[in-house]
């Protein structure tokens, strides 16, 4: 599996999959064959800055997909 981490805009419809808040701009990690974005892990600034220090690999295994509002 292929990760892939980046910078992304969402329109408040989508929730941090550490903490539950509605996103804006926010920080994704994802498969890259994941186009649709189903199974994103997407994160606020706050919580990317408390988990930044661990590997792509360890974040998407630990924290399951953004919630849809």
């Amino acid at each position: 599996m292929t990760l892939e981490v980046f910078n992304y805009t969402k329109y408040e419809d989508a929730t941090c999959s550490r903490c539950g808040k509605a996103l804006r701009q926010c920080y994704v990690v994802a498969r890259v064959d994941d186009g649709d974005g189903y199974e994103w892990r997407m994160f606020d600034e706050q919580c990317w800055n408390e988990i930044k220090h661990l590997s792509p690999e360890e974040i998407y295994q630990t924290y399951e997909p953004a919630g849809y509002l």
